[in-house]
């Protein structure tokens, strides 16, 4: 509109958050202390785990959605030999019904030996992803699922350890490792 001024997009508060989760990754470990109000020495009080907790949320990836046999059977096909195959077939198909009525059965016999081989082919490896996924699931079973974090440490250095469950898929970054 002519004469109307312009107005600029509010500044979303989370844009800051979203940044130092991006870029937690590749920035340098003490940055990354120190954009999530942290410190090495005494770890994050329980108060400001609770409060990042809730700004940023958990810690996870998210599951990736499970694909049915369906969309595992269709995808099954989508390869360009194959492609090429259910060509070959459809022209065998169609020159089948040029054929005289004698030979016509034999006649389909070629592109039906195609289709079988190929719906054969999308069954055994929709059974082998099935039991790859399982075994996926099953090995899941054997993650860690305990991991010792600072909290509440005083500038003397010492802390309170606790176990944190870890079951989830996570993000984990070491400062450094020391054992007990």
């Amino acid at each position: 509109m002519p004469g109307a001024a312009a107005v600029a997009p509010a500044a979303n508060p989370l844009d800051k958050s979203r940044k130092f989760i991006d870029s937690a990754a590749t920035d340098d470990a003490d940055t990354v202390v120190r954009n999530f109000r942290s410190n090495i020495k005494t770890g994050l009080t329980s108060a400001q785990a609770e409060e990042l907790l809730k700004e940023y949320g958990e810690n996870c990836l998210p599951e990736p959605e499970k694909e049915g046999l369906l969309a595992k059977f269709i995808e099954a096909f989508d390869d360009r030999m194959v492609k090429i195959l259910l060509f070959a077939a459809f022209i065998s198909f169609c020159l089948a019904f040029t054929e005289s009525a004698e030979e016509r059965a034999h006649a389909f016999v070629e592109p039906a030996v195609i289709l079988f081989i190929l719906v054969g082919n999308a069954v055994v490896g929709v059974w082998q992803e099935s039991k790859s996924d399982e075994a996926i699931e099953a090995l899941k079973q054997y993650e860690a699922t305990v991991a010792n974090v600072r909290r509440n440490g005083t500038a003397d250095g010492k802390s309170e350890w606790i176990s944190v469950a870890a079951k989830k898929t996570c993000a984990w970054r070491y400062r450094q490792c020391q054992s007990r």
